[in-house]
């Protein structure tokens, strides 16, 4: 099992950043490699939904439906793949920090045939990835909103 874990501090209030990066939706506009994401039925992230990401890494185009187990609005959110080429697991923790929040993600993976013998690449390539997702994260959260005059 590949697991892989990163934390960042964000300069926002927990329940801004959890309306954010809680939901799924607005993935594929910070995780690196993420196309598209999609909720199945088209609703709200929460208990018992399940999504659909559509990732490209490696030159290889990835589908995973996975369904959202855990869902706590402004603290944390669960999901565990359903199919896709590699069984995962991942949490998103939001916990509030003086300066903000702190946003923890985590990503457990059980490579197997073919994707077995690539689990060292796998585990420095999303560890690096998850890295600069967060920062991605921060950045977007924390960018200014201008406002048209």
């Amino acid at each position: 099992m590949i697991t892989v874990a990163s934390s960042i501090c964000v300069r926002r209030p927990t329940d801004e950043v959890f309306a954010y990066a809680g939901d799924y939706r607005n993935d594929a506009h910070w995780r690196s490699g993420v196309t598209a994401m999609r909720c199945e039925p088209d609703v709200e992230p929460a208990l018992g939904v399940q999504t659909h990401e559509t990732m490209q890494m490696l030159g290889l185009r990835a589908e995973t439906l996975a369904e959202i187990i855990a869902w706590e609005p402004g603290r944390r959110t669960a999901f565990r793949s359903i199919s896709g080429p590699v069984p995962c697991e991942g949490r998103r923790l939001f916990e509030a920090t003086p300066d903000g929040t702190r946003v923890t993600y985590q990503l457990h993976l059980l490579p197997q045939g073919r994707w077995r013998l690539l689990a060292p690449l796998l585990a420095l390539l999303f560890s690096v990835q998850v890295f600069a997702d967060l920062r991605r994260l921060r950045r977007r959260i924390e960018a200014p909103i201008l406002h048209a005059a």
